[in-house]
């Protein structure tokens, strides 16, 4: 998801170049709209079942769309595959990972949530090099199913490990609880996210073809 900058350009320059940059664009954030709107339901479910129903799910999804992106060819196959089911195998994936974590720590849960978290950045940082490297290589298609593959080995060890510390079972509260609306902290903290999430993404989508524009070379 962090490296969707790198498909922006590509498809400005290759399957979707009769498109702007704006409509381009819209791909990745439907990915980022079902990411996190998946937040709610999956902690939901969660906390009933557990991280290892959600994971295996969302790796099945997460995969899938890969494959299936490899193989689209307009614009509206790309939007259901990178756009709307990639979002979704990404949060199944994602939150539950988050999730799990906080369970096993008291004291140093904000650290080690923090650690957990910083797997995406990392992979912002490999996954661009490794696709640029590879679109030359062996092109579009076969470098996706190539990431799709890494993906579906990097899944199968986080379905292996990531466990919870808490019992599953039947919840009794309501799937939506609206008490949370009127908790002033907590609808603080999600404005502020908003607005943070209004800038913060669109260096990811544009900061190759910003490069680009500055002649700064590919590779």
């Amino acid at each position: 998801m962090n490296a969707f900058g790198t498909f922006q350009s590509w498809y400005s320059d290759h399957q979707l170049s009769q498109f702007s940059a704006f409509t381009i664009s819209w791909i990745g954030s439907l990915q980022l709209w079902v990411f996190f709107f998946m937040g709610g339901p999956i902690g939901r479910v969660f906390d009933a079942y557990g991280p290892t129903p959600i994971m295996i799910t969302g790796a099945f999804i997460y995969v899938f769309s890969l494959m299936m992106t490899s193989l689209s060819t307009k614009y509206y196959q790309y939007v259901l595959c990178q756009g709307i089911l990639f979002g979704a195998g990404v949060g199944m994936l994602f939150y539950p990972s988050l999730a799990a974590v906080s369970t096993h720590f008291q004291r140093y849960r904000a650290t080690a949530l923090g650690v957990a978290a910083a797997g995406s950045s990392l992979g912002g940082v490999v996954y661009p090099i490794m696709l640029q490297c590879l679109f030359r290589a062996i092109g579009f298609g076969w470098t996706v199913r190539v990431s799709g593959l890494i993906s579906a080995i990097c899944c199968l060890v986080a379905i292996l490990t990531v466990k919870s510390r808490l019992p599953t079972g039947k919840i009794s509260s309501p799937w939506a609880d609206t008490r949370i609306f009127k908790d002033k902290a907590f609808m603080l903290l999600v404005a502020g996210s908003f607005c943070v999430c209004l800038g913060f993404f669109t260096p990811f989508f544009y900061i190759v073809d910003y490069t680009q524009g500055l002649s700064v070379p590919r590779h």
